[in-house]
């Protein structure tokens, strides 16, 4: 009998390659994604993520133990991109009008990102909500949002639009309300979101002017009291 030599491949029969592992994890992750983000949480089953991905639903099992350990990793992923995304176009900005001509385009020109990351975060914020295993992860979303709005806030110190004797936490919230309502307008109601931007857009410059000028707020208080 011939003695063959064979070189020893450093893992066990059955299991896949280093390579061919990430990629299925890759593939799995990029089907939660779109799955995630059409079906939400309780829409997208086990079997429909995987056949997605073109792979078992043992697949899925094997590489992240449950449905929610996937969900969690494809969310803070997208969360963690979308963010760096807006931290790096919108906090370079050297005014905070400018930076916020990044989220409150001109209808003209909306701007709509093609890889689904928009829909997919709104529709885990709503996932978070309906379902209390995913709860805990709110606050990752809270935090992401907390750091942009108070940079926002920092540009608008640092540009002299917001006056110094304005609260942070209080303007920082304010912020907040109004980008990401405009957000939640955009993907509720896309027909009707171009016209209520250039609603807000039309009365932005006097809201600045009224942070900036905290004297023109209290005029404001005055007429109401005396009316």
């Amino acid at each position: 009998m011939n003695s063959r030599s064979f070189q020893h491949s450093g893992r066990r029969p059955g299991r896949p390659r280093a390579g061919e592992a990430d990629d299925v994890r890759g593939k799995l992750k990029e089907s939660a994604h779109r799955c995630f983000g059409v079906y939400g949480y309780e829409g997208a089953s086990v079997a429909r993520i995987a056949n997605g991905a073109g792979v078992a639903p043992t697949a899925l099992y094997h590489h992240f133990g449950t449905k929610e350990s996937l969900w969690e990793e494809t969310f803070l992923d997208s969360l963690n991109s979308a963010y760096s995304r807006i931290e790096e176009l919108m906090l370079s900005r050297p005014t905070l009008i400018d930076a916020l001509d990044y989220f409150l385009p001109q209808p003209s020109h909306v701007a709509v990102p093609t890889d689904g990351s928009r829909e997919f975060l709104i529709r885990c914020a709503a996932d978070m909500r309906a379902f209390p295993e995913l709860a805990k992860y709110r606050h990752h979303r809270s935090n992401a949002q907390l750091r942009v709005f108070r940079g926002l806030t920092d540009i608008g110190y640092r540009s002299g639009e917001i006056h110094p004797s304005r609260d942070p936490e209080s303007v920082t919230e304010l912020l907040r309300t109004i980008v990401m309502g405009v957000l939640w307008e955009r993907y509720t109601h896309p027909d009707q979101a171009s016209e209520r931007i250039a609603t807000i857009n039309s009365i932005l410059p006097e809201f600045l002017e009224v942070l900036a000028q905290p004297e023109r707020a209290t005029a404001v208080r005055r007429r109401r009291r005396a009316g």
